[in-house]
């Protein structure tokens, strides 16, 4: 069966970069922490890490390796009522700090409340 394109959702925009959701391969259901600034590469069979891709938990700066649940959860619940504002909170700042692994800036798309 043909598989057709369709533009990945849009996480957050942010001082005109565009965070996009990584979906898993194949499907439609797009992964709780992994993102990309890069559009073309939102679907997971680029892997992990790779064509923009960036697990969001990282850019805490907290943890060498991606860090156990409990770990995540111990970082973001006293700081944040929704995980999704704990996430939105860590591309930020990564973004205002230029840190984010940008292959690809762009403007427009939907501001994050």
């Amino acid at each position: 069966m043909p598989y057709r394109y369709i533009e990945p959702d849009i996480f957050l925009k942010h001082k005109e970069v565009k965070v996009y959701h990584v979906y898993r391969d194949g499907t439609d259901e797009p992964w709780t922490y992994w993102f990309t600034t890069n559009p073309a590469t939102a679907d997971d069979s680029y892997g992990h890490g790779k064509g923009g891709h960036f697990d969001a938990r990282m850019l805490a700066g907290k943890w060498a390796e991606t860090p156990s649940i409990a770990q995540w959860e111990e970082f973001w619940k006293p700081r944040f009522k929704h995980e999704e504002d704990a996430i939105a909170a860590m591309i930020e700042t990564a973004i205002d700090e230029g840190r984010l692994p940008a292959l690809a800036l762009s403007g427009g798309g939907r501001e994050h409340p």
